[in-house]
């Protein structure tokens, strides 16, 4: 017999966050100093002629010890972020992280952001190029806010630890005075990676050892009678994943002093996130108690979007505004709660100079606002999501050269939720950086971030780049 498939829907979170759907805030970890909103997570290494290596050891304390016991976590990673030059028009360029830590909570320990092989030549008043391998082009604001970079596949470690990272295919460009065009070609598709581990433990019981997982349903009510519920998820084949082509195409223009930009956007592409398909059966062994069978299945469906991105920067501050419209494929007869919405989503930022200040101070100020048409709203549950409106915040302080203090927030327009992060960086040499800080979160019981909440933690950082 068949159960009301919403019944299941509680268990949505499963498979996002297996592969790695959580959208989250900037890492904690990153440089005090604000960059410039259109380079977002900018490496601390620059690029050069020769590789360079960050390796880096992180701690957290957390003010809970959530199931496990465990209030502590380690992560080590060995990043490298280098670009080369082979001859006057040929480079190669790759960045990239290998992670390892204790406890193992998170899905995925290896991500390439980038690494590609790039041509470039001058001809008069144009430059031409062509890439290929994964390619991350600077396109859109900051990772965690920008409308454009949601497009693109993303690597989560944790919610408040996640990037942007490149599509596979080719890149071709020509950049001219004032125009530039950018067209990409993907023949293979790689969705969102990372997120929360889930296993089966000795019992045969489905689990998540992450204190960032979403909470499960281990029993449901069939008339007055507790059901148990055992689940089951489906990873789809890498073949049934990856062959999946798209394109995206901008066209930029620009005054000759580069002072302002206005891009046009348009995307044919696989969503990284997965929809998650689940079904739910009831199931009579011969001689045993009524037990429910769940199986979920992540789909991937193709999106079309069309965005406009301009950005302003003077002697005083830097401007930048996104707006995008997203149209999710949904094919005739698919299940209503299986079927997105479109999506019209927007940001603004402005960002002050640094050198406005003395001591150097830098402030950086915005919103995000996603406008969805008609949703699908379960009539049975209510699934916590991120909020679609939040005010945006930072402000970074160097007050001597080798120390800097920053002081960053999200907050909900309904103040029901939002996320505050504090931190300070010391570079002893430049070779080596320290730093250490605060990440606390609110919200409500029915909120996204309110059932994290309880994962308040103060962090440690050394890393030593060679």
């Amino acid at each position: 017999m068949q159960v009301n498939r919403r019944v299941w829907s509680v268990v949505l979170g499963v498979c996002l966050c297996v592969l790695g759907s959580m959208d989250g805030l900037v890492s904690a970890q990153e440089n005090t100093q604000i960059q410039p909103f259109w380079k977002s997570n900018p490496s601390s290494l620059s690029s050069s002629q020769e590789a360079k290596f960050l390796p880096e050891l992180n701690n957290f304390f957390y003010a809970s010890s959530h199931g496990t016991g465990q209030s502590f976590e380690s992560r080590i990673s060995l990043g490298t972020d280098f670009l080369y030059s082979l001859s006057d028009h040929i480079d190669i360029a790759a960045k990239g992280d290998l992670w390892w830590a204790f406890p193992k909570t998170s899905s995925g320990w290896l991500d390439l952001q980038s690494a590609y092989v790039g041509w470039h030549s001058i001809y008069k008043h144009s430059i031409a190029s062509f890439k290929v391998g994964r390619i991350l082009p600077d396109w859109g604001g900051p990772d965690e806010y920008s409308p454009i970079k949601q497009l693109f596949p993303k690597f989560a470690i944790d919610p408040l630890q996640t990037r942007a990272n490149g599509v596979v295919g080719f890149l071709t460009s020509v950049q001219q005075d004032l125009l530039d065009i950018e067209l990409i070609l993907s023949p293979l598709f790689v969705p969102n990676l990372g997120g929360p581990i889930y296993d089966t433990n000795d019992k045969g019981k489905f689990y998540s050892p992450s204190r960032w997982a979403l909470p499960l349903y281990y029993t449901a009510t069939v008339g007055t009678a507790p059901v148990p519920l055992n689940y089951k998820l489906h990873i789809p084949k890498v073949s049934d994943v990856i062959f999946k082509a798209g394109w995206m195409i901008r066209m930029t223009l620009k005054d000759f002093f580069d002072q302002y930009k206005l891009s046009g956007i348009m995307v044919n592409t696989y969503d990284p996130r997965p929809r998650i398909k689940i079904d739910g059966l009831l199931n009579i062994p011969q001689n045993s108690a009524v037990e429910g069978n769940v199986d979920v299945y992540p789909k991937f469906y193709r999106q079309f979007a069309y965005g406009l991105e301009g950005k302003v920067q003077n002697s005083f501050v830097d401007l930048s505004l996104e707006s995008l419209y997203r149209i999710p494929d949904n094919p005739e007869g698919i299940r209503e709660d299986l079927a997105q919405s479109q999506e019209w989503k927007n940001a603004f930022f402005i960002q002050t100079k640094e050198k406005l200040w003395l001591p150097p101070v830098q402030v950086l100020l915005g919103f995000s606002s996603t406008k969805q048409f008609h949703p699908y709203i379960d009539p049975n549950f209510k699934i916590p999501s991120p909020s679609l409106h939040n005010f945006i915040g930072k402000i970074s302080w160097k007050p001597i050269p080798k120390l800097s203090l920053f002081s960053a927030s999200e907050v909900a327009f309904s103040l029901d939720q939002g996320l505050w992060k504090n931190g300070l960086l010391w570079v002893p040499i430049s070779q080596i950086n320290v730093s250490m800080g605060l990440d606390s979160i609110i919200g409500k019981d029915d909120t996204y971030w309110g059932q994290f909440r309880d994962n308040d933690r103060i962090w440690l950082r050394g890393a030593y780049a060679f």
